[in-house]
């Protein structure tokens, strides 16, 4: 089996932003110079020897998303790729429903 690295994991992170279109990084720079926290971003949270999969808090803050605590590399490799391919799901499913709304009202103004 490939080895899984922290380095695929943050990856991982990175392109489950990317696909719910959130920044890929967990804080910036206000005009002040001071730190804040870019809310709703994930990132790979680590302690007790494991990860998890976190995302930001608006305010300031973190929430573990899977509520798997910290785990090891693979099965939380395995826990955000589950994830994404809901998310990824529920995304067709939305453009799916938008294209049908959008047959419809073509086919009612012919």
């Amino acid at each position: 089996m490939k080895r899984i690295t922290k380095k695929f994991l943050e990856n991982q992170v990175k392109n489950l932003n990317l696909i719910t279109g959130n920044k890929t990084e967990p804080y910036c720079r206000d005009e002040n110079g001071d730190f804040q926290t870019n809310p709703e971003v994930y990132k790979l949270d680590s302690g007790y020897g494991g990860f998890s999969l976190a995302q930001m808090c608006k305010g300031g803050g973190e929430r573990d998303v899977l509520y798997t605590g910290k785990v090891g590399n693979r099965e939380l490799s395995n826990a955000i790729s589950y994830y994404m391919a809901g998310i990824r799901d529920e995304q067709y499913k939305q453009q799916e429903a938008e294209a049908e709304t959008k047959r419809k009202e073509e086919l009612n103004h012919a």
